[in-house]
């Protein structure tokens, strides 16, 4: 499943046309890349976009009224050298890659810039671009976020690309501190935003109010006042269950 910013990206780039909010979400529902939170999953997509879309190096542009477009490249070679450097990379990997596995590459070895905050969406948005319109596009998709070349031999069993430490970890969610998880309790607004905090050489992922907290006490002071906290809490007792009661004989 992606985030709701990297399903809308591609659906817009699928689109090449300004799309609605409410469209994204079918489409991205209908495609499966979505699995909705909330009540309102169209209310949350647009609060997500007009968040991004306040980034100046953002790729989301407001086209009107709860419609939203990606932002023309000013440099059409830049759009070519990734789908070149898409290329080159899987040419050279000889077998296939996960699309941000492509774009680190590329960016390691020089061959691109990265574009905004999501170089990788940007990469693959171009790689699809490239597969719905280019009749003789050398890629093709084997698995989700997953590319090969059809010049390739196909196999039976195709070879999943290898995957790194870092493509298989999940980002942290809840604070380091207090165990606070803004995804679950805000939902796909809440993802991401959580706080880098350094702690000698360690870096920890915290909350805002821990944030606040520790900036007048130590992050060890801080974490025992919270299990003294969480100690006295008066636990919770589940209520006693009914007895069935037999009917009366006659």
């Amino acid at each position: 499943m992606m985030t709701y910013l990297e399903a809308a990206h591609l659906i817009l780039a699928e689109a090449g046309a300004a799309v609605s909010e409410e469209d994204i979400v079918s489409r991205a529902i209908a495609k499966g890349l979505i699995k909705p939170v909330g009540k309102s999953p169209v209310k949350s997509i647009g609060v997500v976009l007009r968040r991004a879309s306040q980034n100046p190096t953002s790729a989301f542009e407001n086209a009107g009224p709860r419609l939203w477009k990606l932002k023309e490249a000013l440099d059409t070679d830049s759009q070519v050298s990734m789908r070149e450097a898409a290329h080159q990379i899987l040419q050279k990997a000889g077998r296939p890659l996960h699309y941000r596995e492509i774009t680190r590459r590329a960016i390691r070895l020089g061959m691109i810039r990265p574009e905004g905050r999501t170089p990788a969406l940007t990469l693959r948005a171009r790689m699809g671009d490239d597969m719905n319109r280019n009749p003789v596009t050398p890629f093709v998709r084997v698995a989700d976020g997953t590319y090969a070349l059809k010049e390739w031999p196909l196999t039976s069993k195709v070879p999943a690309a290898k995957k790194t430490a870092k493509a298989t970890a999940k980002k942290r969610q809840d604070c380091a501190c207090c165990g606070f998880n803004p995804k679950k309790a805000y939902g796909e607004i809440g993802e991401d935003i959580l706080l880098k905090h350094k702690d000698g050489k360690a870096v920890l992922m915290i909350c805002g109010n821990c944030q606040i907290m520790l900036k007048l006490t130590s992050l060890v002071d801080l974490k025992a006042r919270l299990a003294e906290i969480k100690k006295a809490a008066p636990k919770k007792v589940a209520p006693p269950k009914a007895r069935a009661t037999k009917p009366a004989k006659v």
